[in-house]
């Protein structure tokens, strides 16, 4: 895994992405859930409900809104599964990129 991650940091540093770090906890869930009980990790935070994040994504988007135009975060996520297997995972690692489909105003074209 740190051979990956150092690979990874470089050639993604090397192309002009930003490593960004953001939160495991989150006091909202992060993606759509049918049923919080049976698909979400709640728990405790200074007397508060929160959640183990299952997905950085809303994060990334905020970061591109503010003008960070490619990023990247490597983190663990969580997602409760039915079965406890091998096969079925409750805790992973991902690599999230984030370009924005735009660098400047400029970009933008009537004729588009």
């Amino acid at each position: 895994r740190s051979f990956i991650f150092q690979t990874t940091r470089k050639i993604l540093t090397e192309e002009g992405f930003i490593e960004v770090h953001l939160p495991s906890i989150a006091a909202y869930l992060t993606d759509p859930v049918k049923d919080p009980a049976k698909e979400v990790f709640p728990i405790r935070w200074y007397g508060q409900n929160a959640y183990l994040i299952q997905s950085v994504q809303i994060h990334k988007q905020m970061l591109i809104a503010a003008g960070f135009h490619k990023i990247y975060t490597i983190a663990p996520f969580w997602r409760k599964e039915e079965r406890i297997t091998p096969r079925h995972l409750s805790e992973a690692w991902s690599l999230d990129i984030e370009m924005a489909p735009i660098s400047s105003e400029e970009d933008i074209n009537e004729n588009n």
